[in-house]
């Protein structure tokens, strides 16, 4: 029994054996002397025979009640003295055993006297209350609370309101700092009882320490969510599983909404593979009597899903035979571990077929020689079995090995051994083995170390056989040297490829040397390809690589990086000229070449860029060299451009080009200016007019068709400018029908809009809204468009041969002239380029002969042909002694406003003619451009 019962029973027992109260004393007291005095004075009366001697006896008979009296008293006052010490010294010791309880407990003795009058007074005992400094006299509410930790306050406060008024408290348990500055957790524990005391009633009870089981509570809190661990309480009992946060958290779930957790609640939730199972281990285990579980099982998401659980259990409490009662466990989501087991095994089974199936051999020997895994291919290079050769010794499953010049090797020597000695990755270290069943083989070996998880180390191989190839040591070093740089040459051309080629260049920049870095593009790749097939287009590209590696230097790498692109990279010395270099790099192309009986004129265009000077970094350096290739091609292809600043600003410029013209056409910024056409033969009438587009945005200001398009063609941007373009011919054309007057106009079309899907139906319901008839309009499409016909681009010309419109092939002679093609497009004209025109009657040019080919050519198609670009007199009379019909060009007149061109046409009524430019160049409003 505790010190504290065995006092209070002692106290109870004390006080059951002293019931003396005042009332049952008055009645003794009363009952005695009444039966004294009636007794002695009937006792008097007969002993006294006089008055005189009955007073006597009277006063006798007064001293003798009180000393009997007397003595009555002092006998009950020594016997309740005693019961009374008795009784105090019990309650003392009571007192004393309860506060060393506390003291070794930690706790306290806490009472509170609620006076009648006044404010509430604390006063506290025991070792906890000296560590709370709450230990000296009665304190006060206010005191207390200060005490506290600051957040425990309004609780504490409800607390004791809750004593006061004798109400259920709803919580006990509150953080106190101490003086020395560590908080303490106080459990207060109330004495269900009210004592009353003199001034008051008196609430007490008793408070203990539980700082150490709340850290240990929490820190438990912190490793379950740490560690994301569900835990449930199993009764079994009632078949009630209590879950926390978390466990329902696995399943996408919260514990509100799942509510109480029944067994078959769990097991529904199981995957039913997985239940079948687990109900058999369970049984097993009832069985067996083992009650600590450990299951890996499928449970069914919120979302649907399965999600792999690991589940432990164990039980903590048990019934009176030893069955569990309640059990106890955690479940941890280890569905990220379950999918990456899979993803393992699936590459273990993938790497174990690799190496079942590949043509090397593979090997793996630990760090003493002897050989831990194998596959059938390593066995037969050796000449062994698998089982053979498991746990065998290398050095014990040949005779030795020697290099390829025949020197023998020491032990030391075997790659498999370098790769251990070092740590270090040997790579196809080529060797001649000598089996033990006399046959030599020549061997590729690649070893590279490994540490096991235990620390141990070992040694994995791959094996190849080369027997075959050591019997040409020349070949077999070229095959070698070519495996090792596929990774860097180019498949088609066996040059270094992009990646080999910026190494270098990056090698040479970061060595500090002057370096000239030269971009070259070929020209009119894509005609070829599209003209005679894709192996024809290799066959150039394998072709020009020939070339171009037959004029390398030693110290330079050539490079092919892209499909009809090179780079060259040249050391370059102060004393060496870059005009000199890149002009030996286009003799490549002055011959044609021969592709499976086709001869191929090809040109190249190249950019060159220079480190130091005009680039500080690689990156710079191939963006600067592109740029001038790019420039190259700007200027009509077949030329070297050197990169300056300007090249750079160029490309700034165009990008606000571009960001103007998108604002033009929002804004339909844009207007259209006839160029006029003539009959050259005859009277010279008016044969139409070409629309020339320009744009009229301020930000365009000096900024003709020649410079915006092709940026606008980069910008994707040409669809809508040549929709646009019909609505503004629309517009002059009714215009003109207006005055009565009407000419045929031609239109250019952009290559680009001619590669878009459905351009042909959009640019009908552009010509339908616009109110232009096939008679209105004549399609211009550029020569390298008509040959590059890809699918849409064939689709859009039928649509336009089918609704009527006229086609004609602009600037033609400048890129794959072709027959099949004219014949094919039903071409209405042809105009040849201005570059034949302008030098016709040249000396030793050949464009005489290639003008009269082209009209002779189109006479016999039944062609319409047209000259433009015309400038000079002589041409015209060139043209007309060769038959050409129709003709254009600032000579015969410059682009025109629509009023200034209306003006035109009727000054062509009152007799003037092609012979003199129109208008006049004072009165000249705007120039254009064909």
């Amino acid at each position: 029994m505790p010190p504290a019962r065995a006092s209070e029973e002692r106290v109870m027992a004390a006080e059951r054996s002293f019931r003396i109260t005042p009332g049952s004393l008055a009645t003794s007291y009363a009952l005695f002397g009444g039966f004294y005095i009636l007794f002695s004075d009937r006792l008097l009366m007969r002993l006294a025979g006089e008055l005189s001697f009955y007073r006597q006896l009277q006063t006798a008979k007064g001293w003798a009640f009180i000393l009997l009296t007397a003595l009555a008293l002092w006998v009950l006052t020594r016997q309740m003295r005693a019961r009374l010490t008795e009784v105090t010294d019990t309650a003392d010791l009571a007192e004393d055993q309860v506060r060393l309880a506390m003291t070794s407990a930690n706790g306290m003795i806490w009472s509170l006297l609620l006076p009648q009058a006044g404010p509430p007074s604390w006063s506290f005992s025991g070792g906890l209350a000296a560590s709370l400094g709450l230990g000296s006299g009665p304190l006060a509410t206010s005191e207390i609370i200060e005490a506290l930790h600051p957040t425990e306050r309004d609780a504490f406060t409800a607390w004791v309101a809750a004593i006061v008024t004798a109400a259920p408290p709803q919580n006990d348990l509150f953080r106190f700092a101490s003086p020395d500055g560590p908080v303490f957790w106080i459990k207060f524990v109330q004495d269900p009882g009210v004592r009353h005391h003199g001034r008051g009633n008196l609430r007490f009870g008793m408070a203990f320490d539980l700082t150490r089981q709340q850290e240990t509570a929490q820190d438990l809190a912190e490793v379950i969510y740490g560690a994301e661990l569900g835990t449930w309480r199993l009764e079994i009992r009632t078949g009630v599983n209590q879950i926390n946060d978390r466990w329902a958290e696995i399943l996408g779930q919260t514990r509100a909404d799942m509510g109480p957790v029944t067994v078959d609640d769990f097991f529904a939730l199981v995957h039913p593979d997985d239940r079948s199972v687990l109900l058999a281990n369970q049984a097993d285990r009832r069985k067996r009597r083992d009650y600590l579980t450990t299951d890996e099982f499928r449970m069914r998401h919120k979302a649907g899903h399965w999600v792999w659980v690991l589940s432990r259990s164990r039980p903590v409490e048990y019934s009176a035979t030893g069955e569990p009662l309640v059990l106890s466990g955690v479940h941890i989501d280890v569905t990220p571990r379950k999918e990456l087991e899979v993803a393992l095994k699936q590459e273990r089974d993938f790497l174990n077929s690799v190496t079942q199936t590949t043509v090397a051999g593979i090997l793996a020997m630990r760090s003493d020689g002897k050989v831990s895994f194998t596959n059938g291919e390593a066995a037969d290079i050796l000449g062994l079995t698998v089982a053979d050769l498991v746990e065998t010794p290398l050095a014990a499953a040949c005779k030795g090995m020697s290099d390829l010049e025949g020197r023998r090797l020491t032990l030391a020597e075997y790659p498999f051994r370098k790769a251990l000695a070092p740590m270090a990755s040997v790579r196809d270290q080529r060797v001649l083995i000598s089996l033990n069943d006399g046959r030599t083989k020549a061997i590729s070996v690649s070893a590279a170390p490994m540490t096991l998880p235990d620390g141990s180390l070992q040694v994995v191989a791959s094996i190849i056989d080369i027997s075959a190839q050591v019997a040409n040591e020349i070949a077999l070093f070229a095959a070698a040297e070519e495996a090792k740089a596929t990774a860097l040459r180019d498949a088609m051309t066996g040059l270094p490829n992009r990646k080999c080629f910026e190494a270098e260049l990056q090698r040479a920049m970061d060595a500090g040397e002057q370096v000239m870095h030269v971009f070259l593009d070929l020209d009119n790749f894509k005609q070829v390809n599209d003209r005679f097939g894709h192996r024809v287009g290799d066959l150039l590209i394998y072709e020009a690589a020939r070339r171009l590696e037959a004029l390398r230097q030693p110290n330079q790498v050539l490079a092919r990086v892209a499909g009809d692109e090179f780079t060259l990279l040249h050391p370059l010395k102060p004393s060496e000229d870059v005009d000199i270099i890149a002009a030996r790099l286009t003799t490549a192309f002055d011959a044609p070449f021969d592709l499976e009986g086709r001869l191929v004129f090809s040109t190249v265009s190249m950019g060159i860029s220079l480190h130091p000077g005009h680039a500080e970094t690689m990156e710079d350096l191939m963006v600067n060299a592109d740029l001038a290739m790019y420039e190259a091609k700007a200027r009509g292809r077949n030329q070297t451009i050197r990169y300056t600043p300007d090249l750079r600003a160029a490309q700034v410029e165009g990008a606000r080009i571009a960001q103007v013209l998108q604002n033009a056409l929002k804004v339909r910024a844009f207007e259209v200016v006839l160029q006029p056409q003539w009959h050259l033969g005859g009277s010279g009438t008016l044969a139409g007019a070409e629309a020339l587009l320009r744009c009229t945005d301020p930000a365009m200001e000096g900024l003709g068709p020649g410079i915006f398009l092709p940026i606008a063609a980069r910008a994707g941007l040409m669809r809508a400018i040549d929709l646009m373009v019909i609505d503004l011919v629309g517009q002059a054309a009714a215009q003109l029908r207006a005055e009565g007057k009407r000419t045929r106009i031609a239109i250019n079309l952009s290559p680009d809009s001619l590669q878009k899907p459905d351009f042909g139906g959009a640019l009908l319901r552009q010509l339908e809204e616009a109110g232009l008839k096939p008679g209105d309009i004549l399609f211009e499409l550029t020569e390298g468009a008509l040959v590059d016909l890809s699918l849409h681009a064939g689709e859009t010309l039928e649509v336009l041969h089918a609704a009527g419109f006229a086609l004609s092939a602009d600037d033609f002679g400048t890129g794959y002239s072709s027959l099949s093609y004219l014949h094919r497009l039903r071409l209405a004209e042809v105009k040849i380029d201005r570059s034949f025109i302008h030098r016709l009657g040249a000396r030793e040019d050949p464009s005489d002969e290639i003008v009269r080919a082209i009209l002779a050519m189109c006479r016999s198609l039944k062609i319409r042909t047209m000259a433009e670009g015309i400038e000079t007199e002589a041409q015209v009379a060139w043209l007309r002694r060769n038959g050409c019909e129709l003709g254009q060009g600032f000579l015969l007149g410059k682009g025109l406003s629509i009023a200034e061109f209306s003006a035109m046409i009727w000054h062509k009524e009152e007799g003037l003619g092609p012979k003199k430019a129109w208008p006049p160049a004072s009165k000249t409003s705007m120039s254009g451009s064909s």
